[in-house]
């Protein structure tokens, strides 16, 4: 007969070899159940699934912001029939010159593309509607305004910047509590000139109201482009960030 001590350790090695025989098992079949089967594939994803082609970051903004936002700017184009300046208050107006003549009535557009208009004699403007392209030819010169939001998606220090041939003067200011204020007076008739503001003001991600004049005087070559500058890098800004 064995021992009552005996029986205990016999008994313990059975448990030690069972359990290990478990684990080297559960790496097959699984220890104490049958073969498991192939993992069948995944379902369709849920309310996780993108529904917008607006980026998270923009999207998040709007949800947050009172007013329903649709995406580009508000825009329109008039012909201009004498003067060259857009604001007789411009630093540098000559009187001689005037400021701009208006003829007909305002058309307007959404402008989704932003400005990006690099200095050229022909061809299309790319901030003026395919729609009116026909009439640029025909007025030669053409006064546009535009107005609107524009999303700023990252924190940091802000700075705007207008290059433009002939004038432009853009304003920016915060909305819901949002402190800033930039005006940028590039007026004037001239060739593709470069300004910047120079405010090195913090900002936080949210909506600013935006708006732009803009000249075509004189004839010859035309041109616009409107860039932020985020912590000291300029770029141009993306047309995906204006809204109305």
């Amino acid at each position: 007969m064995k021992t009552l001590e005996q029986q205990t350790k016999q008994a313990a090695v059975f448990l030690i070899a069972l359990g290990i025989a478990c684990i080297v098992a559960s790496t097959m079949s699984g220890c104490g159940q049958g073969p498991q089967g192939v993992q069948g594939p995944q379902g369709p994803a849920g309310n996780n699934a993108p529904t917008s082609s607006v980026d998270p970051d923009i999207q998040a903004i709007i949800d947050e912001y009172p007013t329903a936002l649709d995406q580009g700017i508000n825009c329109t184009v008039q012909q201009v029939t004498g003067g060259q300046w857009l604001s007789a208050s411009s630093p540098g107006y000559n009187a001689g010159q005037g400021v701009l003549t208006l003829a007909g009535t305002a058309r307007p557009y959404t402008l989704k593309t932003g400005f990006n208009q690099a200095s050229t004699t022909s061809g299309n403007n790319s901030i003026v509607s395919s729609n009116y392209q026909y009439l640029l030819t025909q007025w030669v010169n053409y006064k546009v305004v535009c107005t609107g939001f524009l999303i700023l998606t990252q924190a940091g220090i802000y700075d705007f910047d207008v290059n433009s041939d002939d004038g432009a003067i853009l304003t920016v200011s915060g909305t819901s509590g949002l402190s800033a204020s930039y005006t940028l007076n590039n007026d004037g008739n001239h060739a593709m000139t470069d300004k910047a503001t120079n405010t090195g003001t913090y900002l936080y991600p949210g909506v600013y109201n935006f708006s732009i004049q803009y000249a075509q005087s004189g004839g010859g070559a035309f041109g616009l482009i409107v860039s932020y500058i985020l912590n000291g890098s300029k770029s141009v800004i993306p047309g995906a960030n204006f809204y109305h």
